[in-house]
């Protein structure tokens, strides 16, 4: 995300890129938590560097040009729920069509064959519980921070979510992390101490 606001022209303060980077070593030490083998973090990276790990990395990419341009929409005093819901609708469109050429042009089988739990009511709740909490809420709440904060800082909080994922691995699962899973935590949580100290 700094790269994209220093390309736009935008002054990104050290102290974001340092996040930026610590944020960075912290998700690849919570990558190779528990992967086989005793090498070292970058070595065992590499070893097994293949294209969904590039797919990954487009898709990282993609997410911080979003999480950009959010903050700038949102200085163009655009209301946040309108915004998030033409986004949503916008999406809507583009999965409906996915799901249409899937069903006519790939499977080419009965409706409900694309969904067979579609019958089943906690199939439902789930769906809608995704809809509204982490969907709409996480949205709008999302929309109403890049109001307020830079982008990369936005960004540099959002990377906390591995955080909130190993918590409630731990809670729901029992799954604990390993000695590199505790630094990467620790490195997420100081590049985000240092970014919001640096917007103060």
């Amino acid at each position: 995300t700094p790269v994209f606001a220093r390309l736009a022209g935008q002054r990104v303060p050290a102290a974001v890129w340092a996040g930026c980077s610590v944020a960075l070593a912290g998700v690849l030490l919570l990558g190779t938590d528990g992967a086989e083998g005793g090498g070292n973090a970058a070595e065992m990276l590499m070893s097994g560097f293949n294209v969904g790990d590039l797919m990954c990395l487009a898709s990282a990419a993609t997410w911080s040009l979003y999480i950009f341009r959010l903050g700038m929409l949102s200085r163009c005093s655009l209301p946040s729920v309108p915004l998030q819901a033409a986004k949503t609708a916008l999406l809507c469109l583009l999965y409906f069509g996915w799901v249409a050429v899937d069903w006519l042009f790939i499977r080419q089988c009965p409706l409900s064959e694309l969904w067979p739990g579609w019958a089943a009511p906690a199939a439902w709740a789930i769906l809608l519980y995704s809809a509204v909490g982490p969907g709409a809420l996480g949205d709008v709440w999302m929309q109403r921070a890049a109001d307020r904060l830079p982008a990369a800082t936005t960004n540099v909080l959002l990377a906390m979510e591995p955080l909130f994922t190993a918590g409630f691995a731990g809670v729901l699962l029992g799954e604990r992390l390993g000695s590199r899973g505790l630094a990467g935590a620790g490195f997420i949580f100081c590049a985000a101490v240092l970014v919001g100290a640096s917007d103060r």
